[in-house]
């Protein structure tokens, strides 16, 4: 039940209201109480917790600097953290004389699971790999990258869409490999397409209208029994190629579709040219 105003309620699904005197006279009992029977569906539980610290760099004892950020101390190794990451490296070299280092630029949880990662315990997992993976490619630490990388690979449940994005977004080759893979139809498009292709990685962005391309053949034949499923491809492709159009020159645009014809006879037809040019000369 959901009280709009005083006098006057509406019950969730009920095609009309119900007087505020009605429910009184009508459904009240002696003692002023009102009984109402709910029929509720539970969709589904999203249990928050909060995950336990693998290791603490609170301590000094094995440690020469401490890394700063929002007031939260790191405690750290210099020489560890230097053979792990040309950035630590040359943030060290020009800070020598610091006991203490300010990272503005860190988010301190993030900095907290790539450290432990760094430091030899287990992961990452659903919640920290993303996080760990801007703290990696801002610090350029590849090794961390790549244990990341095989976890998006190998055991993620995360959706195509998100993988794709962090793919482009962190430079996961294999990764984009992979999930480009798995575009086959044009439901597959739909559920990767951003709504500003521009926000897309540029790279990326060229691989999926390559993708696009290539799916063309297979939806034409098709069109008068799914002319849906051609329209949406239709309008993706548009909106993707318009976003290329926005990154890339147009010389850039035209090596994509050099690299993907649209047509398998395209294909044929070159291959046949290149043969013929062999032969004459």
């Amino acid at each position: 039940m959901r009280i709009f105003k005083t006098g006057q309620c509406e019950f969730e699904g009920h095609p009309e209201k119900i007087a505020w005197e009605r429910i009184i006279n009508d459904y009240l009992d002696d003692n002023g109480n009102l009984e109402v029977n709910v029929r509720v569906k539970i969709l589904g539980m999203n249990e928050e917790k909060s995950r336990k610290v693998l290791r603490s760099f609170e301590d000094k004892q094995f440690s020469d600097v401490a890394l700063v950020i929002d007031e939260q101390k790191f405690h750290v190794s210099k020489l560890f953290l230097s053979s792990q990451s040309p950035y630590f490296a040359n943030l060290f070299s020009r800070n020598s004389g610091k006991s203490e280092i300010k990272l503005s630029t860190s988010n301190p949880q993030n900095l907290q699971f790539f450290l432990e990662l760094l430091y030899g315990e287990p992961g990452p997992d659903e919640e920290t790999v993303e996080g760990i993976l801007s703290i990696a490619d801002m610090y350029n630490t590849p090794t961390i990258i790549k244990k990341c990388e095989e976890y998006l690979l190998e055991k993620s449940y995360k959706p195509l869409k998100e993988k794709l994005q962090m793919a482009g977004k962190y430079k996961l080759e294999e990764l984009r490999k992979r999930c480009m893979t798995r575009i086959q139809s044009v439901s597959d498009v739909k559920s990767v397409a951003v709504e500003d292709p521009v926000e897309m990685d540029h790279d990326l962005l060229a691989d999926l209208f390559q993708k696009i391309l290539s799916l063309m053949p297979k939806v034409i034949h098709t069109i008068m029994e799914k002319p849906i499923e051609y329209a949406i491809l239709l309008a993706v492709t548009c909106s993707i190629f318009v976003g290329v159009c926005r990154v890339n020159s147009s010389s850039t645009v035209r090596e994509i579709i050099r690299r993907r014809p649209i047509f398998e006879s395209d294909t044929e037809e070159e291959s046949e040219d290149e043969e013929g040019a062999v032969d004459a000369n």
